[in-house]
């Protein structure tokens, strides 16, 4: 029920923040109707797989829908090459890996680890290693 509620919500902000790319007399044109309505069909019809898809990758689900969000705003960022695109799923599911690989590239943690003795041609006492 909630996650309705705020799907709703999001489908406004999406509208609103696509209308300030779309064009009218008053405005300088950036994007046009066309590409702002094939925007917003794509985010409608590929959130809630690209959502599981990410789900079964990331641990968290804050995550999972923070790397959705990057992936979109790489869409509406890339608008332009709409028409360059022939499959717009396959590109925004290579978006998406790309972006679940970032994440896991962030999150590397380094350790450092105290030795006593180091052998000639090691690092020495004190060895930085990745966890």
């Amino acid at each position: 029920m909630i996650f309705d509620f705020l799907s709703k919500i999001f489908d406004e902000i999406l509208k609103y923040f696509l209308s300030l790319f779309v064009s009218d007399n008053k405005q300088v044109k950036i994007m046009s109707p066309g590409e702002s309505e094939k925007i917003i069909t794509a985010y409608k019809t590929e959130r809630k797989k690209l959502l599981g898809y990410i789900r079964k990758r990331v641990p968290g689900s804050m995550e999972a829908e923070d790397i959705l969000q990057d992936v979109f705003y790489q869409l509406t960022l890339g608008f332009r090459d709409l028409d360059r695109i022939q499959n717009l799923t396959a590109w925004l599911y290579k978006v998406t890996d790309n972006r679940i690989t970032d994440n896991y590239r962030k999150k590397r943690p380094v350790s450092i680890s105290y030795t006593e003795t180091a052998d000639e041609g090691e690092d020495g006492p004190l060895s930085a290693v990745s966890v």
